[in-house]
């Protein structure tokens, strides 16, 4: 299982990522990141935030990586994902 982790130069995100051992995790962040990946995560940019389109930025960078769940830490995030219950 692949699973998408926003806020990826977050603490709370690098926390996170203790709790998803046995899964391949992306970490996702808007703006400038470091773009690496390591035998159990990767590090991805999600674009400048736009909240307009940003559930469509989400879910399309879940396709785009083959992604099979999404974990977002934002509350913006949230609320935009939750609009479109996909």
């Amino acid at each position: 299982m692949k699973i998408l982790l926003t806020g990826g130069k977050s603490a709370v995100a690098l926390k996170l990522l203790k709790a998803f051992t046995n899964y391949k995790v992306v970490l996702a962040d808007y703006g400038d990141v470091p773009l690496f990946a390591t035998k159990d995560y990767e590090l991805i940019s999600l674009g400048i935030k736009n909240e307009t389109v940003l559930a469509h930025t989400l879910l399309n960078n879940c396709l785009n990586e083959g992604v099979d769940a999404i974990l977002p830490i934002h509350s913006f995030e949230i609320e935009s994902l939750a609009k479109v219950e996909v």
